[in-house]
């Protein structure tokens, strides 16, 4: 199987199955996905964290802010990884 950019672009957006697609693209198509999610759940992690130690400076400065928009983005970005799959 000829490997080229365009065909890596069609794996990581699920027009291509990953059953019939290049191993080398899964893989990276796979680690970049959960990469995102890491990063997401990193993200939502420092918030908790830095909510507990900071909580009174950051109502000051930043006012009250909804964390579940990381939660939401979430179960949104997983949401759709899944019914990418799924469909394929």
């Amino acid at each position: 199987m000829k490997a080229s950019f365009e065909d890596f672009i069609k794996v990581l957006n699920f027009q291509i199955p990953w059953s019939e697609a290049n191993i080398l693209f899964v893989l990276l198509s796979g680690l970049i996905y959960l990469s995102l999610i890491l990063l997401v759940l990193n993200a939502i992690r420092t918030a908790v964290m830095l909510e507990e130690k900071n909580s009174e400076n950051r109502k000051k400065i930043y006012g009250s802010v909804f964390k579940g928009i990381l939660f939401i983005g979430l179960i949104t970005a997983l949401t759709i990884f899944i019914s990418q799959i799924i469909s394929n």
